[in-house]
């Protein structure tokens, strides 16, 4: 089940929020180390998503998104506190409508 949600006042938003209850995965790499973080998704745009990870994330690090049932997305860590971050999707936001528009 998903609702959408407008966003806080004083916040500008260019695509609606859904609040969805989704797993998936999250691969980052660093020069030394690639990793593979279980993940919960919040809420969800076509834009970006807000997700909760096992370890934070540095701000504009490229990750790749794997929501199960739905598909693979790439994008940047837009924030990151404690164990939730903000990704900014990098995939054209046509792909990604395409990708779930049965989905939310």
């Amino acid at each position: 089940m998903t609702r959408s949600t407008k966003a806080p006042p004083g916040e500008q938003r260019r695509y609606p929020r859904h609040s969805v209850m989704w797993s998936g995965t999250v691969t980052s790499e660093t020069e030394f180390d690639m990793y593979v973080l279980d993940c919960r998704i919040n809420n969800f745009s076509i834009s970006g998503v807000h997700i909760y990870v096992e370890r934070a994330l540095d701000k504009d690090h490229p990750i790749t998104l794997k929501i199960n049932g739905v598909g693979e997305f790439k994008g940047r860590v837009a924030w990151s506190e404690g164990n939730q971050i903000g990704v900014k999707f990098d995939d054209a936001p046509d792909r990604v409508a395409a990708l779930t528009q049965d989905k939310v």
